[in-house]
């Protein structure tokens, strides 16, 4: 069997004052995530459901919170590390779903899409981005944090010749 299937959950604690970061773009609002990295939700629940699909550990092992080089880091510079750690696969399919009350957030998908798919060298039409609120209930729809969670579909790449070319 070539394809793995993996997922990827992420939550964050909303504050205000603090920057909001989806998908690598800075979105408006006066809430933000609080975080050891930029907090980035979308794009920690890719990394994981990458390296699920994978059979490796999770985010936390390879881009540990208590690692002071990860401060403040963008998470798009994660998410391309993640690609060195899986090189025996390439990312078939992302789909992805965004859980947060406010604000809306369609504005920005198509940026969302090209930066996660500039960063795991795929096309954007391979990248499936849905926005979702909890009609005001729990912790998101309370505007206490938000979450993403995330499917993806990998392909092992074969060996050709025994040399290591990829096919």
């Amino acid at each position: 069997m070539n394809q793995r299937v993996g997922i990827g959950y992420d939550v964050h604690k909303l504050e205000q004052g603090t920057n909001l970061i989806i998908g690598g773009v800075k979105i408006k609002s006066e809430y933000g995530c609080v975080s050891h990295s930029d907090g980035d939700v979308l794009t920690h629940a890719v990394i994981d459901a990458i390296l699920g699909a994978c059979c490796k550990k999770d985010i936390g092992y390879y881009f540990p919170p208590t690692d002071q080089k990860y401060k403040d880091i963008n998470s798009l510079i994660l998410l391309k590390n993640t690609l060195n750690i899986i090189s025996d696969f390439q990312i078939v399919n992302l789909d992805c779903t965004v859980i947060l009350q406010s604000p809306k957030l369609l504005e920005y998908r198509e940026k969302i899409q090209e930066n996660l798919a500039t960063s795991c060298n795929i096309s954007q039409e391979k990248i499936n981005i849905k926005f979702k609120t909890e009609e005001s209930l729990g912790f998101t729809g309370n505007m206490q944090g938000i979450k993403a969670i995330v499917v993806c579909l990998v392909e092992k790449l074969l060996e050709k010749n025994g040399a290591g070319n990829r096919t």
